[in-house]
């Protein structure tokens, strides 16, 4: 490809796990045009780190240290927001508690990616021997995909990707924007494919393009047949992921908000309140993102104590 290529790297607070991700990113086989750094108004050192190992002055790497923490949804409407403006192409999207193994952009590109279309790597953690993806999704026909799928099929369309790996062409983001920064923190991506999916986008995984990710803790609920995954969150994230998840429903999926979304919550709440030990702060992020998720209320919030 003769197009520019970006990564978009998003830290806040996280100087040792940036360290090793930026690493990965500088020495890619095939290696990247730029690198966005957007710093979410780190309190750790990361600045002075940065600094210190010559980074902010990088040839190719752009520092932007914002005024504020903005959560990854503003760090990643920063990010793109830069390298579009800057005229990169291609914008590949991650968190700095991932890194890419150093074939993992080559492989992305060998599977020839097209500007209309959405493509990822496939994140997983290197400690697993199941080979489980971090963030199981479905393929179009509802099957659900919780592995790393056999590599003689390098390409796999699903219904959703997440900003690990996420790979953009600068055309889908002319057309349909930036990530939503109100989101603050969770959801940004799913709410990014749904947009793109309505221009008619197809979301493809990479599966040999591999980026490492710790396992999220979750719990995987059964009820009626369904299978609901239950993410083991501290309340300020709990927050997040209930009132990000009734606002993406109320963009994007019609009637699912009533038959799939409100139900799938509700399942997970009565969860918490049977096996989590902070069970009563979690019962006030869940009413509290409820509440801000029907009232349209977006940005970041603090809870109550």
């Amino acid at each position: 490809m003769s197009e520019f290529i970006a990564a978009v790297l998003v830290t806040y607070n996280r100087q040792r796990l940036l360290a090793e991700c930026l690493n990965a990113l500088l020495n890619q086989t095939r290696p990247l045009d730029h690198i966005i750094l957007i710093d979410n108004a780190s309190t750790d050192g990361t600045a002075e780190w940065l600094q210190k190992q010559g980074h902010t002055h990088h040839p190719r790497i752009d520092y932007l240290r914002l005024p504020e923490n903005r959560g990854g949804a503003g760090g990643f409407h920063a990010g793109v927001h830069h390298g579009f403006n800057s005229g990169y192409d291609w914008f590949w999207l991650m968190d700095d508690d991932a890194y890419p193994q150093a074939d993992a952009l080559a492989r992305l590109l060998d599977s020839q990616p097209q500007p209309q279309h959405l493509y990822g790597s496939t994140a997983m953690s290197p400690d697993d021997p199941q080979r489980r993806l971090c963030w199981p999704t479905a393929t179009p026909d509802g099957s659900l995909l919780e592995r790393q799928p056999d590599l003689a099929n390098p390409l796999i369309e699903i219904q959703s990707l997440t900003f690990l790996g996420l790979l953009v062409h600068r055309q889908i983001v002319q057309r349909i924007g930036l990530p939503d920064a109100t989101l603050f923190l969770a959801g940004d991506d799913i709410d990014y494919c749904e947009r793109a999916r309505k221009i008619g986008a197809r979301l493809f995984l990479v599966t040999n393009s591999i980026l490492h990710h710790p396992l999220p803790v979750r719990r995987t609920l059964t009820l009626a047949g369904r299978r609901f995954p239950h993410l083991i969150l501290p309340p300020w994230k709990r927050y997040y992921d209930v009132r990000n998840r009734l606002l993406i429903a109320r963009r994007h999926y019609g009637r699912r908000l009533w038959t799939e979304t409100l139900p799938g919550l509700l399942i997970r709440l009565i969860d918490s309140l049977c096996h989590d030990a902070d069970r009563w702060r979690q019962l006030t992020a869940y009413l509290h993102g409820m509440h801000d998720g029907f009232r349209n209320r977006t940005g970041p919030r603090s809870l109550p104590p």
